[in-house]
């Protein structure tokens, strides 16, 4: 017996062996996240900053936009939207903002319900009667609106599968009710009672998606283009590239070696060399995709566009004349209905109504990012301060919180 085990690990060592280099070449090689520091003295200092984070290719290029009261103070562009055809990127430039899409989700939301077309604390299922799932107890409450938007349902997040949910420009969009439906199954067991902690969840947003397209008689993506882009003139915003988007659109990227790029193979399959535009200089350069799951992750736009959203939520909700929600919902989003996430850790971020909160006092400020295939972005909010803070980048390697904690100590 003990001569066949020691068989058995002769023959297995090798490979174990080879397994334990292959993953310490990639530790050694993956590039590592450049963190932002502690604090610039003043503007040219963190411009400086910039310039050499950008400079150093990851991310290649960023955006920064600073909006003080509902006007913007600050809009500057570093580095390249394309690196390798030699654009520079400039404040027009279009970036995937991927998650931030989320507050408008939640504004949309905010919206309907002040039009009494639903109410954040009734069962989903009085919208979606498709809506079934797999409660923990026969005691549990019924998940609300209200849990989708501080991601207190108790759904599953579709990461990492949804990494693959995507699709090249040339093909065809997806009805956002019928992804729910088409997913929901894979999705309905919860992992707790619903309210009783917050784990985020991109799922839960796809179904914020479906009851907006229910509430409202039109499709999602066509709400949030007549209620919040068009009348808040962001034009050059949208779920998809218009031409004049086209042609000021950054290239996403992503480092060749990397632990999320040894993934993207088992989910683009045959399609990975579509992906890819090129690769150089250690560097994938990549095509650009379209989020199948619109609600958590479609929007694609110049960060002066998002600053525009920023300014109305500083604003009460209204900017340039257009009231965009009221200023108790947008109170309601900005400091009501938190709870703490993964079972209410002391440490852990508080979640709010879209928003997640993270400080308190004299540093209260609301913030969402995104991140996906090629690139970044932020947002963070001091209503106190009337101070707002957008950065978009291709890369989804960059210090969010950090660039927005650096920024946040310059004075305004």
């Amino acid at each position: 017996m003990k001569t066949k085990k020691k068989f058995r690990f002769v023959k297995i060592f090798p490979i174990l062996l080879l397994t334990v280099f292959c993953l310490a070449t990639v530790a050694v090689l993956v590039p590592r996240v450049s963190y932002a520091p502690a604090k610039v003295d003043d503007l040219a200092e963190l411009e400086r900053y910039l310039n050499s984070l950008t400079a150093a290719g990851n991310p290649p290029g960023l955006s920064l936009v600073i909006v003080k009261d509902d006007r913007i103070v600050y809009n500057k562009a570093f580095g390249y939207a394309d690196q390798p055809a030699g654009l520079l990127a400039k404040p027009e430039t279009v970036y995937h903002w991927w998650s931030t899409t989320k507050v408008f989700t939640a504004t949309a939301i905010l919206q309907l319900a002040e039009a009494g077309k639903l109410n954040l604390d009734a069962p989903v299922m009085e919208y979606l009667p498709f809506f079934k799932v797999e409660y923990p107890s026969a005691e549990s409450l019924p998940i609300t609106t209200r849990h989708l938007l501080n991601h207190s349902s108790g759904l599953p997040d579709n990461v990492p599968a949804v990494v693959g949910w995507m699709h090249f420009e040339d093909e065809p969009d997806y009805n956002q009710t019928d992804l729910v439906v088409k997913y929901l199954p894979d999705y309905s067991k919860l992992l707790f009672e619903p309210g009783s902690q917050s784990r985020y969840t991109n799922f839960g947003y796809m179904v914020l998606g479906a009851i907006i397209e229910k509430v409202s008689g039109e499709k999602y993506e066509d709400y949030i283009r007549g209620h919040i882009l068009s009348p808040l003139k962001m034009d050059q915003t949208d779920f998809v590239y218009s031409e004049s988007m086209r042609s000021n659109a950054a290239v996403g990227m992503h480092p060749l070696v990397d632990y999320q790029s040894m993934f993207l193979p088992f989910f683009y399959h045959g399609r990975l060399s579509n992906l890819i535009r090129e690769i150089k200089d250690g560097k994938m350069w990549m095509n650009r995709i379209l989020a199948d799951s619109n609600p958590p992750t479609g929007l694609i736009g110049p960060a002066e566009d998002l600053a525009r959203f920023v300014a109305a939520h500083l604003n009460n909700g209204e900017l340039e004349g257009y009231q965009m929600l009221d200023a108790v919902s947008v109170n309601e989003m900005m400091r009501d209905s938190y709870i703490n996430t993964e079972g209410g850790q002391v440490d852990a971020s508080i979640q709010g109504l879209g928003w997640e909160i993270c400080g308190q006092g004299e540093n209260f400020c609301l913030e969402h990012g995104g991140g996906g295939p090629g690139f970044g972005s932020a947002i963070r909010l001091y209503p106190d301060r009337s101070l707002g803070i957008v950065i978009t980048a291709n890369s989804t390697n960059i210090d969010r919180v950090g660039l927005m904690d650096l920024v946040a100590g310059l004075d305004w």
